[in-house]
């Protein structure tokens, strides 16, 4: 179960990298262990979700890859692409066994049935498309929407499919014959997602009208409007256990929400554009997002420790990595004061204005988180860090990207945003907390 809005508590664990293309796309394996992501690159990739290193390049499409995901054993990913095609890969070698085609134009979505033998899969050619994923060939051809479909996806039994289309619907449909069951009407502008909550009785729905909807799968009434993001809603689903909503937007941030009161337990700042895609792990201690920005995000949902509340994103025996910074931590005295820092610093030719600036503003930002942390060992890495920055002992330039994005008027950020702020710095020098 989730805990209580005011327990919740998320950080930036890691960033995985892209070269310089966009990602569209980022979930994670069936246990948790591995993450694939999709690109305008052509490639699909897999990671490792422990150390975010990238186990293997999926290398076959000819053109930008929208989405991306595991086979519910994690045996198999399906990706589609703005080349027309579906391809079904080996989870394990990386291998294409299937080039699924039919589609006339880009495929946005596709994903596996609950059993794994079929695939669905959303095109700009207003259709959804079912296939056996054993064979390649398409079983059925579904036509209704009016504008291009955005997305589509099983329900958790694989009887139904619920697709979103520009044209401002929702459509559930019979997955054996293919029969419109339900139009959802409600939206404004177009849907760019649609995804059924874990038992399938609720639909929860992304749009460019700037909002999330949740829907009741069985009447099709909207049963709730999550408002908060100032742009358009490029996706949303639900945790493990349907108890919180994960959404991205193209105002660069993600949310988490309580799925039954529809209220907004965090945002998750980081990013620096558009974020595309943000979904669970399978246990809901984890988010990954993907962005404009190149890069995948890792966040972490701190954990209870049994001092101070809420701890880290890590284990609170978790070693710290001070190697970059050449700093141990046994020997150093973590609690050292900024000005105490500063003053053994002295004797150090100031580097560039422009440098210093910078290690200020950071510095800034870290002493705000470190009054809000919730434990000592949260506080005491951040203090190490600010030591570490005054005595010129980190390179700042590593994370002046990230401080650039964050707002201008410190004093006014919230303290979920500071705290998130000070973790992100520290994981953006190389400090593991």
């Amino acid at each position: 179960m989730a805990g209580s809005a005011a327990s919740e508590r998320w950080v930036l664990k890691r960033t995985l990298q892209h070269p310089t293309c966009e990602v569209m796309a980022a979930s994670y394996s069936a246990d948790g262990t591995r993450i694939v992501s999709a690109s305008l690159d052509n490639i699909v990739r897999i990671w490792d979700a422990s150390t975010g290193a990238c186990l293997q390049t999926l290398v076959g499409h000819e053109n930008g890859v929208f989405s991306a995901a595991f086979s519910a054993e994690s045996t198999a990913i399906v990706s589609a692409s703005a080349d027309k095609t579906v391809r079904v890969w080996d989870a394990s070698t990386g291998a294409c066994v299937k080039v699924l085609r039919g589609h006339k134009e880009s495929v946005v979505s596709a994903t596996f049935s609950p059993s794994g033998r079929g695939v669905v899969s959303a095109s700009s050619d207003k259709t959804v498309r079912v296939w056996d994923a054993a064979t390649g060939a398409c079983v059925q051809t579904i036509m209704g929407h009016a504008g291009e479909v955005s997305a589509a996806i099983y329900n958790p039994n694989g009887t139904r499919i619920v697709s979103a289309s520009e044209d401002k619907t929702l459509k559930q449909w019979d997955a054996s014959t293919g029969a419109c069951l339900q139009t959802l009407n409600g939206h404004k502008k177009g849907v760019m997602a649609a995804i059924y909550n874990p038992n399938g009785t609720r639909i929860v729905s992304a749009s460019e009208d700037k909002t999330v909807r949740v829907w009741d799968a069985s009447t099709g009434a909207c049963v709730q409007t999550l408002r908060g993001h100032s742009k358009d809603v490029n996706w949303a689903s639900y945790n493990h256990d349907g108890t919180r909503v994960v959404s991205a937007s193209a105002d660069k941030t993600v949310r988490i929400w309580d799925a039954s009161t529809g209220a907004c337990v965090q945002t998750l700042k980081g990013h620096s554009q558009d974020v595309n895609w943000a979904s669970y792990n399978h246990d809901g201690t984890n988010i990954v997002s993907a962005s404009n920005d190149t890069a995948v995000c890792v966040w972490a949902r701190a954990s209870p420790s049994s001092g101070a509340g809420a701890a880290g994103p890590s284990s609170s025996n978790a070693k710290r990595n001070f190697e970059e910074a050449h700093v141990d931590a046994k020997k150093q005295k973590l609690g050292t004061s900024a000005a105490a820092a500063a003053a053994a610093a002295a004797q150090t030719p100031d580097p560039p204005s422009s440098h210093l600036q910078l290690v200020h503003r950071i510095v800034k930002i870290l002493r705000k988180g470190a009054k809000v942390a919730e434990s000592d060992e949260e506080r005491t890495t951040i203090s190490a860090t600010i030591a570490a920055l005054i005595q010129r002992k980190l390179d700042a330039t590593k994370v002046a990207a990230f401080v650039d994005s964050l707002p201008e008027d410190l004093a006014n950020m919230t303290d979920d945003d500071a705290f998130a702020g000070a973790v992100a710095v520290c994981y953006g020098l190389g400090i593991d907390m």
